[in-house]
């Protein structure tokens, strides 16, 4: 009986042990993202005192396309960078189990093995139920972020192709 307890408790947290590595994953993930679109967001910035530049060879209407493509652009990986830094986590987002107060409990208590065990199975269930939850949030917005990335990537490659078209 005692080792199937056991077999149990190893089973619990080793499924514990897989939610935080996919919010390691997650986290190591969008924190890249992060890190591209600071990227993405220098270049910008170093193009926009250009484009103030070819406000004197270009006709009014060139220069409103340009301005608009370039802001839509600005925007959507503004959005996407907004979005992408929700999802990083708060250290206190995450649930740890066991914890250590309840541990404390048992001991204070000389808690059987069996107890601590199934008080301990059943914490690690709701700690991963919760995380699970916020993980299956950040991969939502981690989702809905991507869609904005290539919102701005399409909008910056037409920013290009347009500059292209009316200097050539």
């Amino acid at each position: 009986m005692k080792i199937a307890k056991k077999l149990l408790l190893e089973l619990a947290l080793h499924r514990y042990d897989e939610e935080v590595q996919r919010n390691e994953l997650i986290d190591s993930k969008n924190k890249s993202i992060v890190a591209f679109l600071g990227v993405m967001l220098t270049i910008q910035c170093t193009i926009l005192p250009r484009l103030i530049e070819f406000k004197e060879i270009l006709s009014n209407v060139e220069m409103f396309i340009l301005v608009i493509i370039f802001l839509i652009s600005l925007i959507f990986y503004v959005s996407s960078l907004l979005v992408f830094m929700s999802t990083l986590n708060n250290i206190d987002q995450i649930g740890t189990a066991p914890r250590i107060d309840w541990l404390i409990i048992f001991w204070k208590n000389n808690s059987s093995f069996s107890k601590i065990v199934q008080n301990t199975i059943i914490s690690l269930n709701e700690i991963v139920e919760k995380n699970d939850d916020i993980l299956e949030e950040k991969n939502s917005r981690g989702n809905l972020g991507l869609k904005l990335i290539k919102g701005g990537v399409i909008f910056t490659a037409i920013f290009i192709i347009y500059m292209i078209i009316i200097f050539y």
